[in-house]
């Protein structure tokens, strides 16, 4: 069973990717605290973390920035190299900032330009920095598109150029890596993964048996393929071991053996489950959760129930399905979020509340809007739309509590909350929203 403490200083509150927050929410009519605007023609890159007062913003000017959380006054603003060379990379489409995590005291950022640096979080000043295009470079990963600890290792998403020249990064496949910031040593193996899109989740075991981390890779060249692992020790001689797989391909990733036929492949959970197709796949008191447009792929009929749209409660060990809720044919969830024993399914439309206990639906919200992302604070579910629309709405049974507006489009599921103030990712600026005694929006 996960023992995470969700926090804002890691994207979608912990490893184990719930959007739950344990924090003090927003219970009233908010109103903008402060906004941070940024640069003219900057973009916010990465999700917004918030650590010890603190708040961390990334964008595609080539900065990451350190704000007071209370106030958004400036502590400190780092240029990485694209600052200085803001051209165009091999990596289409990426710029300034791509990634960064926090780690205590220490920071881990990653510019378009393939830099990565280590800065001091009290200063912004760098203590370390890694250039893979180097002859002695250590740290060979190109195209970092996430960054994140756990175990004491920096894990990112990327490509890495063992027998290549680093510059020719489409040469290489897509994956989370494993680098020791203290030793400076890369460990080799990889679990293949895709893009910003689909958000790695680790369930965390308290038995002493090693975490797992779920993954999905979408590859037009491959097609689609969810993937179970356990997380090795922090030795380079512990390998990553594939648990299962879940894909419409062969699964030759991880280069262990000859591929096997994709329906005679036991390890293949399509044929029980459907396949599994979601950019976030929670863990919740030891159950992995996942959606599926579809249903097992053995079914003789046609049509049956279980060809329909689900939620999946799946066994993280095996990927066994523990129970699943259906919905209507037309149904595509878009997120999922975990709290207080619900999980709740955003949809581009609506959010649809699943109770875990009895895996009946509890309640359900239309929106007016679309929808890009919702999250979970003291009590209520923030949906946030790609408008700038915000709507609060009770958790326990999905009644409105408030609702705002904010001028720009909400950015991807970039937003968070800390201590009473909600933290907006627009394509402007970063809002601050916090509760106000009266006036406002109903």
């Amino acid at each position: 069973m996960e023992t995470w403490t969700p926090t804002a200083a890691v994207y979608a509150e912990s490893l184990a990717r719930t959007y739950e927050y344990r924090t003090t929410g927003v219970p009233t009519t908010p109103q903008i605290r402060w906004s941070f605007v940024l640069k003219p023609g900057a973009r916010i890159t990465c999700p917004i973390l918030v650590s010890q007062d603190r708040v961390y913003v990334a964008d595609s000017a080539g900065y990451l920035t350190a704000l007071d959380a209370p106030s958004g006054d400036l502590v400190w603003s780092f240029p990485t190299d694209w600052v200085e060379n803001p051209k165009k990379t091999f990596h289409f489409g990426r710029e300034g900032v791509t990634a960064f995590c926090l780690d205590g005291g220490l920071g881990y950022v990653a510019s378009a330009r393939d830099m990565l640096y280590e800065l001091d979080l009290h200063t912004g000043q760098v203590l370390r920095s890694w250039n893979p295009y180097r002859e002695d470079a250590v740290f060979d990963a190109t195209g970092i598109e996430m960054l994140f600890i756990h175990n004491n290792l920096l894990f990112f998403v990327g490509v890495t150029n063992l027998h290549s020249d680093p510059r020719v990064c489409w040469y290489s496949d897509p994956g989370i890596y494993r680098f020791h910031p203290s030793t400076e040593e890369r460990f080799i193996d990889m679990i293949p993964l895709h893009g910003w899109d689909f958000l790695p989740s680790i369930c965390q075991r308290s038995n002493g048996e090693p975490d797992i981390v779920f993954a999905l890779l979408n590859d037009f060249r491959r097609g689609s393929q969810f993937t179970a692992a356990e997380l090795p020790g922090a030795s380079p001689d512990d390998p990553v071991r594939e648990l299962w797989f879940n894909g419409d391909y062969d699964n030759d990733l991880f280069m262990d053996g000859s591929p096997d036929d994709l329906m005679d492949d036991t390890k293949n959970t399509c044929r029980e489950v459907g396949l599994i197709f979601c950019s976030n796949t929670p863990v919740m008191d030891g159950v992995l959760y996942a959606f599926t447009p579809d249903g097992p792929w053995d079914e003789d009929e046609e049509g049956s129930e279980d060809e329909m749209p689900a939620l999946l409660a799946l066994d993280p060990q095996s990927g066994a399905v523990k129970w699943r809720t259906t919905f209507p044919s037309d149904f595509f969830s878009v997120r999922l979020v975990a709290a207080s024993n619900q999980i709740f399914l955003v949809a581009k439309n609506r959010v649809e509340s699943i109770d875990v206990k009895t895996h009946q639906p509890r309640w359900n919200w239309e929106a007016a809007f679309p929808v890009c992302h919702a999250l979970v604070a003291d009590g209520l579910l923030y949906v946030l739309g790609v408008q700038g629309e915000i709507i609060a709405l009770e958790v326990s049974t999905g009644a409105r509590r408030w609702s705002w507006q904010v001028e720009g489009e909400i950015l991807k599921d970039w937003s968070t909350i800390d201590k009473g103030t909600l933290f907006l990712a627009t394509t402007r600026a970063l809002c601050a929203l916090s509760s106000c005694v009266s006036g406002g929006q109903d």
